[in-house]
């Protein structure tokens, strides 16, 4: 079933519930590797549960490399600190950066951040995201434009075209980001559920 009327017709590529695993729950393979992350009542069943220092969810290089994409997910943060990844599938080679970071940030608002080589760009929500609530957000990224839904309500746009690019090697996350030498970053603070991918915008 979909879960806001966004993602209804959209093609899915995989699910992660999280009750108990980083396990991919579409049955289409891509699983991921959970570290320092406990599982507790969530929306639907069980969440992730991410402690904001060490907790992320790893996923092997190139598995969500897709320059259309929808990434849909459920989230309770606990505080507000500064730069919480919610998922990203960005990195740096040394030389230029490609891919995206999505992330809430201290005053409650969502940020997703696009980088296509040298060129780097910013899409920023006014709605924010309360804490020790259940939230529903939504990115979408297209070859034309990249949005930001909170509770299905109206969306940030950014209008612009080829936002995003990767490497062979960009691997995506949930709670954190990997910067350049494989150490992660921007730790989530809060729960997790109900992580869905869609490979439409």
């Amino acid at each position: 079933c979909c879960i806001i009327k966004i993602t209804c017709r959209k093609v899915n590529i995989t699910t992660y519930k999280l009750n108990g695993d980083a396990g991919d729950d579409s049955g289409n393979g891509y699983n991921g590797t959970a570290s320092n992350v406990t599982y507790a009542a969530g929306k639907f069943d069980e969440a992730g549960v991410f402690n904001g220092s060490s907790s992320n969810i790893d996923f092997t290089a190139g598995y969500f490399n897709n320059t259309t994409i929808t990434i849909s997910a459920w989230i309770n943060s606990s505080s507000n600190a500064a730069d919480q990844s919610i998922f990203n599938n960005f990195d740096y080679d040394g030389s230029t950066s490609r891919g995206f970071i999505w992330r809430k940030n201290a005053n409650q608002t969502l940020t997703a951040q696009f980088y296509n080589s040298g060129t780097q760009r910013s899409l920023d929500t006014t709605v924010t995201v309360a804490n020790n609530v259940w939230t529903n957000v939504v990115l979408t990224i297209s070859s034309t434009e990249a949005n930001i839904y909170i509770n299905n309500g109206a969306p940030a746009t950014l209008t612009q075209g080829n936002l995003i690019a990767f490497h062979s090697t960009t691997r995506a996350g949930i709670g954190s980001y990997r910067w350049t030498g494989g150490s992660f970053q921007q730790f989530f603070d809060g729960s997790i559920d109900q992580v869905r991918i869609f490979s439409t915008a």
